[in-house]
């Protein structure tokens, strides 16, 4: 699970290069190298990155509801637990797509 979280710098070839969780919500996040010090940037394309805006509404719209719902019910545990998902099944894919469409900006 974790290679699929990371990536090597095309520069030097250093594995284990990561975005950081909230960058990756960015269209174009940035890192450095944290061997040879290149600015790493996301590649991904904008058919891409409208494809994951769509899949981030269509699944803040399914949860959107039971939260609120929770919330007002009086459900914290399960407001809690639902909003986890949402950071979850929001954050895990935007990272998996942008460690796989990697390119050096320069050093």
């Amino acid at each position: 699970m974790m290679r699929l979280l990371s990536f090597s710098c095309t520069a030097c070839g250093t594995e284990g290069q990561r975005f950081s969780v909230l960058g990756c919500l960015e269209r174009r996040p940035k890192t450095i190298c944290s061997h040879c010090g290149s600015t790493i940037e996301s590649g991904l394309s904008e058919l891409s990155y409208v494809a994951f805006i769509f899949y981030a509404n269509g699944l803040t719209l399914v949860l959107a509801l039971p939260v609120i719902f929770s919330f007002v019910g009086g459900q914290w545990i399960s407001a809690t637990a639902l909003t986890l998902l949402y950071l979850l099944l929001l954050t895990m894919p935007a990272i998996i797509i942008h460690a796989r469409s990697v390119v050096v900006q320069g050093r």
